[in-house]
């Protein structure tokens, strides 16, 4: 798989954690520009993010982001259990101390500006 299309499948897991996902998106090297639509008000929202190239973080986040919305832990941004009681859960899943750090410390990182009016308005990111 390609790198852009690698970073369409991971946006587009990310963007399922706010209840959106991808309506235009638009690559330059590391740099990714496009809007989302929210699933329940059909609204738009722009984004623009530089993103690395760390495919492991990104395979392993995207891994987290199913096990987060499959087994209903977010709400809107927040991870509504602690960071010690996930790490506890994905361990009973087989999921080794490495990857379970490595994946919410990522996940944990991304900070992709909402650009309103050409101006970051504010952040899509994940937190407990």
């Amino acid at each position: 798989m390609n790198k852009q299309k690698f970073m369409i499948n991971f946006l587009n897991a990310f963007f399922r954690l706010f209840q959106a996902h991808i309506n235009k998106i638009k690559f330059e090297k590391d740099h990714v520009i496009g809007s989302i639509i929210w699933n329940d008000t059909k609204e738009l929202q722009e984004f623009s993010w530089i993103f690395s190239s760390d495919i492991y973080n990104y395979e392993n986040t995207i891994q987290l982001i199913d096990f987060l919305i499959h087994h209903k832990l977010i709400e809107g941004d927040k991870i509504v259990i602690s960071k010690i009681a996930l790490i506890n859960i994905l361990k009973k899943f087989n999921w080794d101390l490495k990857k379970i750090e490595d994946s919410i410390s990522f996940l944990c990182s991304i900070r992709i500006p909402m650009i309103d009016d050409a101006e970051i308005s504010d952040y899509f990111f994940i937190h407990f």
